[in-house]
C-alpha cells in the first residue's frame, strides 16, 4: 500500500501485501499503520456455547524485527464508520521470539489488551468488523519481519469470560502519513498506477477505507 500526499489532495494506492512478498512499512512520528478485523469466528463459536454476543477483550500482538531503541506507540480500536472508538496509550515494543514456518527468532513485539463493556464492543464491531490502528508517538520506526506481510505479522484474540476465539484480520494493512509530511518524490507514481491496475486485472481482492480525518 502506498499513501501519498498532492497539493492537498490524498491518494491511496492498494496493493495486496502478500503477492508483493516481504512488506515493511516506516513509521514517522505521527504515522500509523491500520488493520481490520472480524469477530465473526467469536460470535459463531459463542452462540454454539451459549455464551455472550460480543467479546469483553480484546488482546493484539504485533511483531516485528527487532528494534534497537525507544518506542511509543498509541493503540486504538475503532468502528468500521469511525463513530465509536476506544483506545490505551503508551505501549512500547518489547524483546520476544517468534516461532513460525518462515521465520524463528528474536523480534520485537508490542502487546496490548482492550477490556470494554459488552455495549462497548457490540457498537465497535456493529457490522461484524473494527479497525485496530497503531500509532507511532516516537521516533521513526521500520516495522516488518522477514517473509510475512504485515497482517501476518499481527495476533488477535477475542475472548468473553473463560472462552477465547482467535479474531480474523481482513485483507491487508495500510498505512497513513502525518498531514505535514514532507512531500514525496512522485517520479514513480505512474509506476504504481500501473501495478495497481495490473493487481486488479489479476483479481485481488482489496479492504479499502479512507483513514478518519
Amino acid at each position: 500500500m502506498f499513501a501519498v500526499y498532492h497539493g492537498g489532495m490524498r491518494l491511496l494506492f492498494w496493493m495486496a501485501l502478500a503477492c508483493a512478498g516481504n512488506a515493511a512499512a516506516i513509521l514517522q512520528t505521527g504515522d500509523s499503520v491500520s488493520f481490520a478485523i472480524s469477530d465473526r469466528s467469536f460470535v459463531f463459536n459463542s452462540q454454539r456455547l451459549g455464551g455472550p454476543p460480543a467479546p469483553t477483550g480484546i488482546s493484539f500482538q504485533f511483531f516485528t524485527a527487532p528494534l534497537a531503541g525507544s518506542t511509543q506507540f498509541d493503540a486504538t480500536l475503532e468502528s468500521a464508520d469511525g463513530s465509536v472508538a476506544v483506545a490505551v496509550d503508551n505501549l512500547t515494543f518489547v524483546p520476544g521470539t517468534f516461532q513460525g514456518a518462515e521465520y524463528r527468532g528474536m523480534v520485537s513485539s508490542l502487546n496490548g489488551r482492550f477490556t470494554l463493556p459488552e455495549a462497548v464492543s457490540a457498537a465497535l464491531f456493529a457490522n461484524s468488523q473494527a479497525v485496530l490502528v497503531l500509532q507511532n508517538e516516537g521516533p521513526a520506526v521500520a516495522l516488518g519481519l522477514a517473509s510475512y506481510s504485515l497482517p501476518q505479522e499481527l495476533e488477535v484474540s477475542l475472548s468473553a469470560g473463560n472462552f477465547s476465539v482467535g479474531a480474523l484480520e481482513l485483507g491487508p494493512a495500510f498505512a497513513s502519513v502525518r498531514e505535514d509530511a514532507p512531500e514525496p518524490d512522485y517520479g514513480w507514481v505512474s509506476g504504481v498506477v500501473g501495478l495497481a491496475f495490473l493487481a486488479a486485472g489479476l483479481g485481488l481482492k482489496r479492504f479499502c477505507r479512507s483513514p478518519a480525518e
